[in-house]
């Protein structure tokens, strides 16, 4: 359906057309696309090795976090050294100064292992073995 409008000694058109379609977008950049090539990183990639600046400064990659221990895990690594730390105390009447000297006596043929990331920390005060990530 036409409408034609008489204003002010102009002729008016109007219709129930589709709205006009802006005109598609003009790229601002003159360049064209740049080509990837197989195993190449393009700039701004994270996995594009940075150049160096030539600083010493430490880098402030964090290092990856070492897995989780559940408490049930870390009982199970340290159940062999605290009955062998029991032992110790109760054959020898005395507190061991560090678990190296729990394992020369024989009582524990060596410690555990923990996994990567994590260290086994002995307090000869209280004599109390605990299992921690290492900082």
């Amino acid at each position: 359906m036409t409408v034609v409008l008489a204003v002010g000694g102009c002729l008016v058109f109007a219709s129930c057309s589709k709205p006009p379609v802006p005109p598609p977008a003009v790229p601002v950049a003159s360049q064209p696309p740049a080509k990837s090539v197989p195993g190449a990183t393009q700039p701004g990639d994270p996995s594009t090795p940075q150049p160096s600046t030539g600083s010493s400064a430490p880098s402030t990659v964090t290092p990856a976090q070492p897995p989780s221990l559940s408490p049930a895990q870390q009982a199970t690594i340290l159940a062999p050294i605290n009955a062998a730390l029991d032992s110790f105390q109760r054959t020898k009447n005395k507190v061991p100064n560090d678990l190296n000297e729990v394992v020369a006596s024989g009582l524990l043929r060596g410690l555990p292992p923990v996994p990567a990331g994590w260290k086994i920390f002995y307090d000869p005060i209280t004599v109390t073995v605990s299992i921690a990530p290492v900082r």
